[in-house]
């Protein structure tokens, strides 16, 4: 390049960048997509199979509930029907911040099975490209990473959902309080 003038080097500079561009837009590849309803606790961001997800509420009258693990927060009543609630913050290790804005609850619901997760913001729904999405981090695979499908590269965290609302662990059995 050093025989070319600085604008030729400036033009073809250019072409390579957007060649780059265009190979690498994860928007223009082609491949699987994934509804997702995207949420946040506290600073991080989350994605769950919008399959899975039967409507989103404003969490009112929370009841604790005694005797359950603490990753269950209570239960809470949604057009005379009760639902568990279960909170992510214990169920992931993620530390508890001081309580602010009102809370939403997203409910989930697969084959019978239907519970509640508290959720600071809702942000909405996106079709995230499945290319897009890359292994859970190791150090994400200890508190409660058998959760976590995987990651996208602007840090959102893919749930697995479908094996959250089966896992037998999230069931309460303990009836000897």
């Amino acid at each position: 390049m050093a025989h070319r003038s600085k604008f030729e080097q400036e033009r073809i500079l250019q072409e390579r960048a957007e060649l780059l561009a265009r190979i690498t837009s994860p928007d223009i590849q082609e491949g699987e997509h994934l509804e997702v309803t995207i949420f946040s606790i506290g600073a991080e961001r989350y994605a769950i199979d919008s399959v899975l997800v039967q409507e989103i509420v404003t969490l009112n009258n929370l009841m604790p509930l005694p005797c359950v693990p603490s990753h269950i927060a209570g239960i809470f009543n949604l057009r005379g029907k009760l639902f568990a609630v279960v909170d992510l913050r214990m169920l992931l290790g993620i530390p508890v911040e001081t309580e602010g804005n009102e809370k939403k609850v997203v409910v989930l619901h697969d084959d019978g099975m239907e519970f509640g997760l508290i959720a600071d913001e809702i942000e909405g729904v996106l079709n995230l490209p499945l290319s897009r999405v890359q292994d859970a981090l190791i150090t994400q695979q200890t508190n409660g990473g058998v959760y976590l499908r995987g990651v996208t590269c602007d840090r959102l965290v893919l749930l697995d959902g479908v094996q959250l609302i089966h896992d037998q662990n999230l069931i309460v059995h303990d009836e000897n309080c």
